[in-house]
């Protein structure tokens, strides 16, 4: 019988991110860890193969505000190593592009 002042402990591993352990919505504290890429990030690695704008990779991840897009999904890719900008001296130029990286590109031949 537990009384109110009762406590109790529940201790939960989880794994560390990898390349084949991706946290669900690009990282944010969900409380969940899929085992499997989410079909977004496979979606923008491929066609940033080519060098590609911002605003034409927010279209192809489906998000439409700019600010949430730039901040928990694109700043995640860079993070993580998946992307990388082809003029990093200059972040916010207009002539930015971005391109999967090497690890990005492991990513996908390994799936």
């Amino acid at each position: 019988m537990l009384v109110e002042a009762d406590i109790f402990r529940i201790a939960i591993a989880v794994p560390e991110s990898g390349l084949s352990t991706v946290l669900s919505n690009a990282g944010q504290a969900t409380g969940q860890v899929t085992g499997q890429v989410d079909a977004w990030i496979l979606n923008v690695l491929t066609a940033c193969r080519t060098p590609k704008k911002s605003s034409e990779i927010q279209d192809i991840s489906g998000i439409k505000h700019r600010e949430t897009f730039q901040r928990n999904y694109l700043d995640y890719l860079l993070k993580e190593d998946l992307l990388a900008r082809t003029i990093p001296e200059k972040p916010k130029s207009p002539m930015q592009r971005y391109q999967t990286t090497a690890k990005g590109q492991q990513l996908l031949q390994g799936i």
